[in-house]
């Protein structure tokens, strides 16, 4: 069975992770092979902004959007 073309079941073969708030330059960071997930920190304004997410494989090609995103607040 697969999704898209991606074998259900097996890793994706994902090497980086991006994020960009609101159309600003965004961040970028390598994963190493056993990552489980990519964390950044950024300073976000009040108010609503649009997130959004990339994982790349090792040649840069996109391959999706992240499925889960959890924003936490970092208190002072």
């Amino acid at each position: 069975m697969t999704d898209g073309e991606y074998i259900a079941g097996e890793a994706l073969p994902i090497a980086s992770a991006r994020m960009q708030l609101d159309g600003r330059p965004g961040q970028m960071m390598q994963l190493g092979r056993d990552a489980t997930q990519a964390t950044f920190f950024t300073w976000l304004p009040a108010g609503r902004s649009r997130l959004y997410t990339w994982f790349y494989d090792d040649r840069r090609q996109a391959l999706l959007g992240a499925y889960y995103v959890y924003v936490k607040r970092k208190d002072d």
